[in-house]
């Protein structure tokens, strides 16, 4: 792999610090925006009454985050980081990808050049010879942010033969009897095929390479059939989620399902439905519009709508709409981390979801949600100087990787990147000039599936 030079890391240093001393100037332009912004209120569904989808309301949130996201993300760029929750690009974890994604969707925000150049440095240590079972979220939240990205001068072909190679290399963990990629583990044990509900946040990558010159269509096949077995058995009845399905990878039929990081196995980690460990459900409202998004799936809108419903009804038991890191957590349990601790990161997760499954369906509540999420982690959870508890090298604090393994209270990259993903798009809504009639993201062309530091 790739190791980045003293120079060039001073390099990085440099412009990172450029960035940081330059970024708060936005803040006077964002400001001005929203206070010249007339209010245009979008009717919302009875469980949503009083909450509004309007420019000032976005403005008022960028004028408040970008400045501190950007000058936060500029001094994070310019440490050098061990591995851990908050990993560079050269540290090869599941999670490394993450930082990337989150200088390009900088860039994206503001537009200078020279966060599109800190991104691409991160590219080096992942872009590897071959991939195997450590691809996960990496591809699309660093060379899938780089390609769409559509900085001038860049590498486009290269992007995309990085991208086409990760995705054949997913597609060997295919299993037909399953209908699903393998999400953990070996693709050849014999009696346990594991599926995670976080495989939908990368599943576009599957239309995205398939779409591109050279790529093929078996991918596009590949990803509809995983959506769909993932549709039919992470999802229970009431329509909350589990985390881990197990299959018998020789017959395909199910054997087990339950949680990895909740509460308990019938419980719904807030991650999954944004999980019942919270972030659940909110991979699943994320990931399914994303991967309708890619590949024009019907099926998957509708599945993102379920995902985002259940998620919306449970957070009216949060007062801040940022939920305890596991959704099913009952009353009378007495630890307290089961209690206490929200996932900040399931709350982004969902917020970045709601607002894309929003403009893709054309249903302002579900746009008007995700901005009420945004304005409550911006308020409430950046991890800002004054906020108590130790300083965080990151975005968002109160993040919870696993409260029974003790990681709770922490800045997490994803969180960070998904946070940075529903900014980019209220910002595609506030330039859209009311807030309400900014339209919908246009698909990607694929082939027509036939099947704290």
């Amino acid at each position: 792999m790739p190791v980045r030079s003293s120079d060039n890391r001073q390099g990085m240093r440099g412009g990172a610090v450029l960035l940081a001393a330059t970024a708060v100037a936005v803040a006077a332009s964002f400001t001005a925006a929203a206070a010249a912004s007339p209010a245009a209120p979008v009717p919302s569904p009875a469980w949503q009454e009083g909450w509004m989808l309007d420019a000032a309301a976005i403005r008022e949130v960028l004028a408040d985050a970008v400045p501190f996201v950007t000058t936060q993300l500029a001094a994070i760029a310019a440490l050098d980081l061990p591995p851990g929750l908050y990993p560079n690009g050269t540290d090869w974890t599941h999670k490394s990808g993450f930082l990337c994604g989150c200088l390009f969707k900088a860039y994206a925000l503001m537009g200078d050049p020279r966060w599109a150049e800190l991104a691409a440095n991160q590219l080096e240590g992942l872009e590897l010879d071959s991939y195997d079972d450590r691809l996960t979220h990496d591809f699309v939240s660093s060379f899938g942010e780089a390609l769409a990205a559509d900085v001038p001068g860049a590498p486009v072909e290269r992007y995309q033969r990085v991208l086409q190679k990760a995705a054949a290399a997913w597609a060997k963990r295919y299993n037909a009897k399953v209908g699903a990629m393998c999400s953990w583990g070996r693709t050849d044990e014999e009696d346990e095929f594991k599926v995670i509900i976080d495989s939908m946040a990368s599943l576009h990558l599957m239309p995205l390479a398939a779409a591109l010159p050279g790529g093929q269509r078996e991918w596009a096949d590949i990803g509809a059939a995983h959506a769909a077995t993932v549709a039919a058995n992470h999802f229970r009845g009431d329509s909350s989620t589990y985390h881990l399905v197990i299959f018998d990878p020789k017959t395909g039929e199910r054997t087990w399902r339950g949680t990895h990081q909740g509460y308990a196995d019938n419980s719904t980690w807030a991650r999954q439905a944004a999980r019942g460990d919270s972030r659940h459900k909110a991979w699943a409202a994320f990931g399914f519009a994303q991967y309708h998004e890619a590949s024009g799936d019907r099926a998957a809108l509708a599945t993102a709508r379920t995902a985002a419903d259940y998620y919306l009804q449970r957070m009216e038991e949060a007062q801040d709409l940022v939920p305890l890191w596991d959704l099913g957590v009952p009353a009378s349990a007495n630890q307290p981390w089961v209690q206490s601790w929200k996932d900040s990161s399931a709350a982004a997760i969902a917020a970045a979801g709601l607002l894309r499954l929003g403009l893709l369906a054309g249903e302002p509540h579900y746009t008007a949600a995700g901005l009420r999420i945004t304005q409550a982690l911006t308020r409430r959870y950046l991890a800002r100087p004054t906020t108590p508890g130790p300083a965080l090298a990151s975005v968002l604090r109160n993040g919870t990787w696993s409260a029974p393994a003790g990681n709770f209270a922490t800045g997490l990259i994803w969180g960070d990147y998904f946070y940075l993903n529903a900014l980019v798009l209220l910002q595609r809504l506030a330039e859209g000039a009311d807030g309400a009639g900014a339209p919908p993201p246009t698909p990607a062309p694929a082939p027509a599936p036939t099947g704290q530091l």
